[in-house]
C-alpha cells in the first residue's frame, strides 16, 4: 500500500509542469483510480494521503500508516502490521527517485519509482 502511493507521488511530480527546483509536496493527495494501474496488490491502497514536508523530509499518513524519509539519500526504515519498508529519496535532476525495499509474511519485492 504504501510503495504504491510512493509511485502515484513519483508520477505526479514528473508530469507537474512548472515545478520549482525543491518543490513542497505537502498537502493532500487523492488516488486517482481511472489512472491507476493497481496490479495485484496484497491489500488495497489507501484512497487519500497525507503528506507534511518540513524542510529536507516528508511525513506521510496513510491512516493507520505513517512514513518518513529524507531527501538526502540515506535510507528511512518503517514497520506498519509485518511490513518492513527500507525507502531512500533522492533528486536526479528534477526527477525524485523513490525506492523501497519491502519485506514482510508475504515475501519481498523492491519498488523502484521516478
Amino acid at each position: 500500500m504504501t510503495s504504491l502511493f510512493k509511485h502515484i507521488l513519483a508520477v505526479a511530480i514528473c508530469l507537474s509542469p512548472g515545478l520549482a527546483a525543491d518543490p513542497d509536496f505537502s498537502g493532500a493527495w487523492k488516488l486517482n483510480r481511472e489512472r491507476s494501474t493497481l496490479g495485484r496488490l496484497p491489500v488495497p491502497p489507501a484512497s487519500e494521503m497525507q503528506i507534511e514536508q518540513r524542510g529536507a523530509t516528508l511525513r506521510c499518513i496513510e491512516t493507520p500508516v505513517v512514513w518518513s524519509a529524507a531527501f538526502d539519500g540515506k535510507a528511512s526504515k518503517a514497520s506498519s502490521g509485518g511490513v518492513v519498508t527500507n525507502t531512500v529519496l533522492k533528486w536526479e535532476g528534477r526527477a525524485l527517485l523513490i525506492n523501497t525495499l519491502v519485506s514482510g509474511s508475504h515475501g519481498g519485492y523492491t519498488q523502484m519509482d521516478r
